[in-house]
């Protein structure tokens, strides 16, 4: 079963190939050009709002040289991305290039989803993204439902439409000096 962002009906799914023969590669090569397409729409979007969006990591000459490093330098079995920290030795703290664990939040987003499932029924009958036609509400209000039951949904995507229709809405506000003039934000 995909979990696909069915709210977002310009994201229709790549078509996934064998770029190498290793799958870490090929799933590395896949999973780049899938960020790449989402944030090419988000680009696209944020111009026609005449608003400067930039994806760093996603530069061709950033993605060349991670893609040129061999696996050796990238993974090691006895220390956890080595070559990042070794880049950001200088950068970081100690205690960020020491641990062993990778933050993960997904548990906290689907414990805040029930806590607070009828702010999201309320407060989302109606959406800025809905009016431009680049969200399919009835499905965005779904994914509530799933993720108030603990049903995956497609994180990274929920996030970035949530986001972005809540930063649309706060510029809505701005617009109008702090005067609601919208449904949207009467709550």
């Amino acid at each position: 079963m995909s979990n696909h962002p069915k709210w977002l009906p310009f994201s229709t799914p790549l078509p996934k190939e064998n770029y190498s023969i290793y799958q870490g590669v090929s799933n590395t090569i896949h999973g780049i050009q899938y960020l790449g397409h989402v944030s090419h729409g988000l680009k696209d979007l944020a111009e026609q709002e005449q608003v400067n969006i930039c994806f760093p990591y996603l530069d061709h000459n950033v993605i060349r040289v991670c893609m040129r490093a061999s696996s050796e330098k990238k993974m090691n079995p006895y220390e956890l991305k080595p070559l990042l920290k070794r880049a950001f030795q200088h950068e970081l703290p100690d205690c960020l290039l020491t641990r062993n664990t990778k933050g993960n939040y997904t548990s906290d987003v689907y414990y805040g989803m029930r806590q607070q499932f009828s702010w999201f029924q309320e407060n989302f009958q109606q959406m800025i993204l809905a009016e431009l036609d680049l969200v399919d509400i009835r499905r965005f209000r779904e994914c509530f439902h799933r993720l108030s039951m603990g049903v995956p949904v497609s994180l990274p995507e929920f996030h970035q439409t949530l986001s972005l229709e809540m930063w649309l809405r706060q510029m809505k506000q701005i617009q109008y000096g702090g005067v609601e003039k919208n449904a949207v934000f009467n709550s």
